[in-house]
């Protein structure tokens, strides 16, 4: 998209005024920024990939110029906020960028059919000396959105990681491990990491292993890397989408 569009709609005063956006620590929303603009080089269109594949940990914190330790509170802002959405893969993307790129491609293929697909659908008018004229219902140019105050349109799942912004009775509270397996992991790890990355986390049983169930692919990846030692040898990470 960004070969045949270098550029994307960016209103400062919007961005300022978006009370969602602006509930956010200054740090995620440059962060928010920075995801925009690797998203918008991004195949599909406005989801955080590189080369068609998901961002990860490592990938983000040096494409953004942030420590690998500071993205789950930073992401966790952006998702209370409900700035971004997570879609069935895990993949992390903007619900009005592809909106946009969907809305460019229709504009292209009606151009491409020779007009206003309306018009060229319509049936043939009555044979009428004096046909009806009807003023459109709604005549004017509708207003364009901005990113920051559209991405409100729609509620994100949510991944829950713990935000760092306002203080949150529910996110302060203390998360119970769903089995001994994570109970296990909380007590190496601290209470603070442990509702980062395993808040909606669950166990289940595989034979002689375990899988282990987390809410994104982006969490999955972090929690293996960072995490796994923690584990029994054989356990299982997979990202399954009820876990959001």
């Amino acid at each position: 998209m960004s070969r045949d569009n270098p550029w994307f709609k960016f209103y400062p005063a919007d961005w300022r005024a978006d009370a969602s956006l602006r509930s956010c620590s200054l740090a995620a929303r440059g962060l928010w920024i920075e995801m925009i603009s690797i998203m918008h080089d991004a195949t599909p269109y406005g989801h955080l990939t590189v080369n068609g594949r998901p961002v990860t940990v490592a990938q983000l914190a040096l494409l953004t110029g942030t420590l690998p330790d500071q993205l789950p509170d930073l992401l966790g802002e952006l998702e209370t906020a409900g700035v971004y959405s997570v879609n069935s893969k895990g993949v992390i993307y903007s619900r009005r960028m592809t909106r946009d790129a969907k809305k460019a491609g229709t504009a292209r293929k009606n151009g491409k059919a020779g007009g206003n697909p309306t018009l060229c659908n319509s049936k043939e008018n009555p044979a009428s000396d004096n046909p009806e004229v009807k003023p459109p219902d709604n005549p004017g140019v509708k207003p364009q959105r901005p990113e920051a105050r559209s991405q409100r349109d729609h509620k994100p799942p949510r991944l829950m990681i713990p935000s760092g912004g306002a203080h949150d009775p529910k996110i302060d509270a203390a998360v119970v491990p769903v089995s001994p397996v994570l109970a296990d992991v909380q007590k190496r790890i601290g209470d603070v990491s442990y509702r980062s990355w395993f808040a909606k986390a669950d166990v289940r049983q595989d034979g002689d292993g375990i899988t282990l169930l987390l809410p994104s692919a982006f969490i999955r990846e972090y929690v293996e890397t960072h995490f796994r030692q923690h584990f029994p040898p054989a356990t299982r990470f997979v990202f399954e989408r009820g876990q959001a």
